[in-house]
């Protein structure tokens, strides 16, 4: 029994059929025949009915195809743990990075980090805050460096290790052509009836202005997707909405059009280094962590 034969069965148990199965498996249709031929005889059992019309699996079939699923899987798990140990071998570190991060200040500790340790190789998962915690939990990140989108009350607050390193303030970014520029603060009454623009459905902000709206009994409003944030800043100049995002978000990108103004109550964003709690860091993970939090306590103090 070959690797090959478990997963073109498997793919035959999904479609049940030879053209569309060889079609998405890159192989021609007789080839595909002869191999669940061979596997059927290797078997002793018939794992599909066939006629000239459609071809069915057999209820021996169905265990089988149920066995060979779980098979790949485990080949699969396999693969993964040789995968990190020849990572490990390699002194390589897989960090996931909020997206708007590169332009923040915090890559000057990061080069630093690099150019004082050449023998360790950091690979880069750039991304929303939800889909790089998604991955840290599936182990094929490292650490995380993004913004906390949970809270004590969530699951995920037992099996992620939380180090917090900036907690700042959101802020509507509105036009100065708006009559919302002559407020110096502003409540979520007077701004839900506004378009919202944002970078990603998924973006922490996002999802943590949505949790404030809920919080405060609001109905959510109308969000408005852009393809980065330099276009969410010249939608919002040209009057055509409004923005939500994190205080030192806004001064990098802000612009003579558009003003910040803090909202009222504050809706806190926190930004921090995470890690799966279960897991036990290489050397060379923890001597990164330790660097980072300890440049970025420095800088903070410093800028006190």
């Amino acid at each position: 029994m070959e690797l090959n034969q478990l997963k073109y069965l498997v793919k035959m148990g999904e479609v049940q059929n030879f053209s569309k199965a060889s079609e998405d498996l890159f192989i021609a249709q007789p080839t595909l025949s002869q191999q669940i031929k061979r596997l059927e005889d290797e078997l002793g059992v018939k794992l599909f009915e066939r006629s000239t019309r459609k071809v069915v699996l057999t209820d021996i079939g169905k265990i089988c195809v149920s066995y060979a699923r779980e098979a790949l899987r485990n080949i699969d798990d396999i693969q993964s743990a040789a995968e990190k140990y020849r990572r490990r071998e390699k002194s390589r570190i897989l960090i996931g990075m909020l997206n708007i991060m590169p332009r923040m200040d915090i890559m000057n500790v990061i080069t630093q980090f690099e150019e004082e340790n050449p023998d360790i190789v950091i690979e880069w998962n750039f991304g929303w805050s939800v889909d790089l915690v998604r991955l840290l939990l599936q182990r094929k990140l490292d650490l995380v460096i993004s913004n906390v989108t949970f809270d004590e009350s969530d699951e995920l607050y037992s099996k992620i290790e939380i180090s917090p390193f900036l907690e700042e303030p959101m802020v509507a970014v509105v036009s100065k052509r708006s009559s919302l520029a002559n407020y110096k603060r502003l409540r979520i009454d007077n701004i839900i009836n506004e378009t919202f623009w944002c970078v990603d459905a998924n973006s922490s902000v996002k999802l943590g202005f949505e949790h404030a709206i809920y919080s405060q009994g609001f109905d959510l409003p109308k969000f408005e997707e852009c393809s980065s944030m330099s276009s969410v800043i010249k939608m919002v100049s040209a009057n055509q909405g409004i923005s939500v995002m994190s205080a030192s978000v806004a001064r990098e990108y802000h612009t003579p059009q558009v003003k910040s103004i803090p909202i009222v109550p504050k809706i806190k964003k926190v930004t921090a280094l995470m890690t799966l709690k279960d897991a036990k860091l290489s050397l060379k993970q923890q001597k990164f962590r330790d660097y980072f939090l300890s440049a970025i306590s420095r800088r903070a103090e410093r800028q006190q």
